[in-house]
């Protein structure tokens, strides 16, 4: 199971990206939209999307905006504006230190770890 990641910033994705590998070491880049198609109001909502793979490490990230022209990708977690995935062997001290070092990131107002029923979100945790 991937580590996942809620982060909220006030930065736009493309900012926050750029931050984020200021402060990490990584070069995310945009690789497109996480797309979902709304019935109800038959409208498809796109979620700016960012990757980075570390490859030594065997690590690959994906950054998701969580809000797009007001629906929320998970409403369950409204307050947060990123999601960030980890996928790859993680120990519980990396998992850690890792959201640590978000969390001394300037840009970052706060980080939560979520778990996500694998059934019900399993779209967002494939790799």
């Amino acid at each position: 199971m991937p580590l996942m990641l809620g982060l909220a910033s006030s930065l736009p994705e493309y900012s926050f990206a750029y931050f984020l590998d200021k402060h990490l070491g990584t070069t995310f880049k945009m690789t497109g939209y996480y797309n979902i198609y709304i019935k109800k109001n038959k409208t498809f909502y796109e979620f700016p999307q960012y990757e980075y793979e570390e490859t030594e490490m065997f690590r690959f990230y994906r950054l998701i905006s969580n809000k797009c022209d007001g629906l929320m990708l998970l409403d369950k977690y409204g307050a947060l504006d990123y999601l960030l995935f980890v996928f790859g062997n993680l120990t519980t001290s990396e998992r850690l230190l890792f959201s640590e070092t978000l969390r001394c990131c300037p840009v970052v107002q706060f980080v939560t770890e979520i778990l996500l029923d694998e059934r019900e979100h399993r779209d967002l945790l494939v790799r």
